[in-house]
Order: C-alpha cells, then sequence, then structure tokens
C-alpha cells in the first residue's frame, strides 16, 4: 500500500516536471561511472539514461532507445508497483550547469555539467558518456566476454554473427540429438550453433539484425566513445560486452 501511494505521489510530480522539461536544457544519452570498489574486475559500473523530456533512467538500458517512449515506460513501471521497476526512475532539472534529479524512491542527487556532454558529476563519480551508434563506423570481429558468441562487421552494413540471435528452423522434421541415438520431431524449433550472415542499422543505443527470412530483431546498443568514432575497442549488445578482436 506504502509503495502504491508512493508511486502516485511521484507520478504526479514526475508529470509537473516534466512539463517544465521543453523551456530548459534538454539532456540525453547513456551515461557509465566504473564502480571504484570492483575487486573483481569484473567491469561492475553504475548508468544513468537521460531523456530529453525529462525523464531519467537508474541503470543501462534493456531495450533499444529507437521509438522508446521513457514517459510511457516509466507510468508503466510505477503501475505494476513493484520495488525495482520504481526505483529505476526520476526526473531531472537543470539550472546553469548544475542540476538535480528526484527519484521515485525520494531520494535526491545533485550533478554537474560543466564537461557536458562528454561527462556528468554525480555523488562523487564522473559519469561518460557512451556511444549511441548514430553514424558510428564499425568494421571487424568482436568476441563475446560471455561466452563464444561474436559478431564480424563488413562494409554495406553487413554483418556475420553466432550466438546473439539464435538460428531457429521452426517446423518440418528435425533431428534430436539429446541422447547417442538420434530421434525424429516435427512441428517444433531446432536452435543451431552456426554464423548467421544478414544487415544491421545502428542508432539511438540500438541495434536491429536484418536476416534473408526478413525477420528484424532488435537489441540494446552502446560503444565506447573513440576519438575517430571508428571500430570502438568494445561495444555492448543486450547488455554483453564483445571485445575487438587483434
Amino acid at each position: 500500500m506504502k509503495s502504491t501511494a508512493m508511486a502516485a505521489l511521484f507520478m504526479a510530480f514526475a508529470a509537473s516536471m516534466a512539463q517544465q522539461a521543453a523551456s530548459q536544457t534538454q539532456l540525453s544519452g547513456v551515461f557509465r561511472a566504473p564502480i571504484p570498489a570492483d575487486p573483481a574486475g569484473n567491469g561492475a559500473a553504475f548508468y544513468l539514461t537521460f531523456f530529453p523530456d525529462g525523464h531519467v533512467m537508474r541503470g543501462a538500458p534493456d531495450v533499444g532507445l529507437a521509438g522508446y517512449n521513457a514517459a510511457y515506460q516509466m507510468n508503466l513501471d510505477i503501475r505494476s508497483g513493484i520495488t525495482a521497476k520504481i526505483w529505476r526512475w526520476g526526473v531531472y532539472k537543470v539550472l546553469g550547469q548544475q542540476g538535480t534529479i528526484d527519484f521515485a524512491d525520494r531520494m535526491s542527487i545533485a550533478f554537474d555539467l560543466k564537461n557536458y556532454p562528454r561527462t556528468i558529476e554525480a555523488v562523487g563519480l564522473t559519469y561518460v558518456l557512451l556511444d549511441s551508434g548514430d553514424g558510428l563506423s564499425v568494421q571487424g570481429s568482436y568476441k563475446s566476454t560471455k561466452d563464444n558468441s561474436f559478431i564480424t562487421f563488413m562494409p554495406g552494413s553487413t554483418m556475420n554473427q553466432q550466438g546473439i540471435v539464435a538460428n531457429c528452423i521452426s517446423g518440418g522434421t528435425h533431428f534430436s540429438y539429446g541422447g547417442s541415438v538420434p530421434s525424429m520431431g516435427s512441428g517444433g524449433r531446432l536452435c543451431l550453433d552456426r554464423p548467421v550472415a544478414g544487415g544491421y542499422r545502428l542508432g539511438s543505443y540500438t541495434i536491429q539484425f536484418v536476416f534473408p527470412d526478413s525477420t528484424t530483431p532488435t537489441f540494446s546498443f552502446w560503444a565506447d566513445l573513440t576519438q575517430n568514432r571508428v571500430s570502438p575497442a568494445a561495444l555492448y549488445i543486450n547488455g554483453v560486452k564483445f571485445v575487438l578482436a587483434n
């Protein structure tokens, strides 16, 4: 009951704050700050995602931001009553080079914009802007740091990937090799662990694959900023880090 009441109050507050966003500095982008205490060296980090309409989200986006409606998603998450979803959302306001964020859990933080859009300073951390993919030139093979997945970017917005999008066949007859003797089945899905070629589109923290069967699976995407915006050393697809192979 308490979280529901808090959510209702925040939604009213957020609506009022969002109306002011058009008349103030509008921020945009996904920013990342390494967690200082990361003894395992796993690259753990804090994220802040800013939207021009005055909304801000704790954490990195779990979907691409192409066509993303922050206000609509925030309302869904807050109405769900799920604490973890409510916790993510806030609204920001800017005055000069200073700003504040009021989160739905009633926490407020100040931030500094003196080096925006490159960085944002907040709670003693430096949040660095991540590349959205707009106009980014990518070539070469990238390998996942999580498993054996990889993706090779080639000229003409073409690529070859394995493990990011499953190569599945629907219907028909196929064989299952769960034991020593194959068994025949039909009407299901057979997913093969092999490379699949196609095209791709980048932009708005989104990567969309375009396969010959007309499917267009879409995932979140961002990359580490590079000076010339060509083939960054690391990029992230669906939250998984891929590093450029030497």
